[in-house]
């Protein structure tokens, strides 16, 4: 429902200052068990003063649902970092990864809700995630955006303004 009333331009998002480093560092040390079960490399860089204004909870399932991909789709010895900075635009979150990719075919419809790259990749999910994040991130006046190769990994950009 929530999915639908962002798409649908029904909900609304309350304005707080939400300090995105401080979220970030929340969800890195969430994701960091997984990711050393994994022998994956989680890394964090914040610059200083990233406030924005918007609901804590929504940005942080956003984010939480990048960097969930980012574990998931990373093998063994793999690195994922995550750089955080301010500049002319906004607020600016990168998440990089060594992982799997995604293919040229798939990269238009990746934000599409109940799209999933590949069915074969296996475990759980719905094709939601990533529809959700970028649901929830337009909701902030934001942009999200992918840039990938297959087998070389990928980089998701959040802007928030």
């Amino acid at each position: 429902m929530d999915l639908s009333e962002m798409n649908t331009g029904v909900a609304t998002v309350p304005r707080h200052d939400v300090d995105v480093g401080k979220l970030l560092g929340e969800l890195v040390e969430l994701f960091d068990m997984a990711a050393q079960e994994k022998r994956v490399d989680l890394a964090l860089s914040c610059g200083p003063d990233l406030v924005v204004a918007g609901d804590f909870n929504r940005l942080r399932r956003a984010f939480a649902d990048v960097i969930d991909n980012a574990v998931k789709y990373t093998g063994a010895d793999g690195r994922i970092d995550i750089r955080a900075e301010k500049g002319a635009s906004g607020v600016s979150v990168t998440v990089s990864d060594t992982g799997i990719g995604i293919s040229k075919e798939a990269l238009p419809r990746i934000f599409n809700r109940f799209y999933r790259a590949n069915e074969s990749r296996g475990g759980i999910g719905h094709g939601l995630g990533l529809s959700l994040a970028a649901a929830i991130v337009r909701l902030h006046r934001g942009e999200i955006s992918v840039e990938s190769e297959l087998g070389k990994g990928a980089t998701f950009r959040v802007v928030l303004h």
